[in-house]
C-alpha cells in the first residue's frame, strides 16, 4: 500500500543526519584510538575504495594521498556517469523493444488511473514470472484479484498474463504488493498482502510445466491477528532454499518483523521482532554469500 511522501523525506532526512552524526564520533573515536592497519590494506581496494579513501580527511587514519598513477588514471578515465554508460551501450548493441506483460483489457481508465505500480519481477534462465496491483481487482474486487501476474519462457521476448491468482477461500482477496523471487530448482516464489479475516502477508509457489505456469494456493506466512501487515518483501536462499519475507506491522506501536519459511515455503516459524519504533517501513531482506540474513529498513 502507498506509504506517505512527506513521512519519507523527513524519515530520510533524520536517517543522513543520524548517519553524520554516528560518523562523526567515529572518525572522533579514531583519532583518539589509532587502529591496527594492515600494510597493504590500501593495495585490497577497489578503484572506487580508493577513490573514496582519498576524499576522507586528511586526519584520517584511512585517508589515502593520490599517487600519480591516480591522478594519471584520472586523467585518461574520467568519471562516467550509470545513465551514460547505458546510453553508450544501448548505442552499441541497438535499442531493445519494450514489451507489455499484462494485458490492459478491462483497466480502470483515466484519471482513476491504469495498472498501478507496486510491481515485481523474477528469472530462471528464459523463465520470467512478472506481477503487479491490477487496478481491475481494485475496481471490481472478488472474484477478480488485486494480484496479477505475466509470465515468460522465452527470457521475456513475449509475455502471457496470468489473470487471476488463487485464493485460500472464497471471498478472500489477495491485495498485491508483490515482490517476487525464485530459488536454485526453478521454484518461484511470491510475498503480498492478503486480506482473509485478518490482514496477513502470504506467499505463494509456482512452477514452469513447459511454457505453461502455474501457481499454487498460497500459504499464510504470517497472520495480522496482532495488527495489520503491510509492505512485504521476499527473498530465497539459493542455498538452502529457506524463503525469508519481511513486512511492518501496524499495532499499537509500528514493528519491523521477518518470518522464515522451509519446505517450500509450506512451513513458516513465528515471526522475528526486529525493531519497534515510531515511522519504520519499507523493509528489505537479502541473503548474503554466508548464508546470514540482512534486513534493512527505513527509520525516522
Amino acid at each position: 500500500m502507498k506509504s506517505n511522501p512527506s513521512r519519507i523525506r523527513t524519515g530520510l532526512r533524520l536517517a543522513l543526519l543520524a548517519v553524520a552524526l554516528t560518523t562523526s564520533i567515529v572518525w572522533q573515536q579514531a583519532a583518539a584510538a589509532e587502529p591496527t592497519r594492515a600494510p597493504d590494506w590500501p593495495n585490497l581496494l577497489s578503484t572506487a575504495g580508493r577513490q573514496a579513501a582519498m576524499a576522507l580527511p586528511k586526519s584520517s587514519p584511512w585517508h589515502l594521498e593520490p599517487t600519480l598513477a591516480d591522478i594519471e588514471d584520472a586523467a585518461r578515465a574520467p568519471q562516467i556517469s550509470a545513465k551514460a554508460r547505458y546510453e553508450q551501450h544501448i548505442a552499441a548493441a541497438g535499442t531493445p523493444p519494450n514489451v507489455r506483460a499484462n494485458n490492459p483489457a478491462g483497466d480502470q481508465g483515466a484519471p482513476a488511473a491504469d495498472t498501478q505500480s507496486e510491481c515485481g519481477v523474477a528469472a530462471f534462465g528464459n523463465n520470467v514470472v512478472v506481477a503487479w496491483n491490477d487496478s481491475k481487482g481494485l475496481r471490481l474486487g472478488t472474484p477478480t484479484t488485486v494480484t496479477s501476474y505475466a509470465f515468460s519462457c522465452d527470457g521475456g521476448q513475449t509475455f502471457t498474463d496470468g489473470g487471476n491468482v488463487p485464493l485460500i477461500a472464497a471471498g478472500h482477496q489477495s491485495f498485491g504488493d508483490c515482490t517476487l523471487d525464485v530459488d536454485a530448482a526453478g521454484n518461484f516464489y511470491m510475498g503480498v498482502i492478503y486480506v482473509g479475516a485478518t490482514q496477513d502477508v502470504a506467499v505463494y509457489r509456482g512452477n514452469f510445466s513447459g511454457c505453461s505456469f502455474t501457481w499454487q494456493t498460497p500459504v499464510i506466512a504470517a497472520s495480522g491477528a496482532g495488527g495489520a501487515l503491510d509492505k512485504p518483501f521476499l527473498c530465497v536462499d539459493p542455498t538452502n532454499g529457506n524463503v525469508y519475507c519481511s513486512y511492518t506491522r501496524f499495532a499499537a506501536s509500528t514493528a519491523i518483523e521477518v518470518v522464515r519459511g522451509t519446505t517450500l515455503g509450506t512451513a513458516w516459524n513465528v515471526p522475528v521482532v526486529l525493531e519497534t519504533a515510531g515511522g519504520v517501513q519499507g523493509s528489505r531482506p537479502a541473503v548474503g554469500p554466508e548464508g546470514n540474513l540482512y534486513v534493512c529498513w527505513q527509520a525516522g
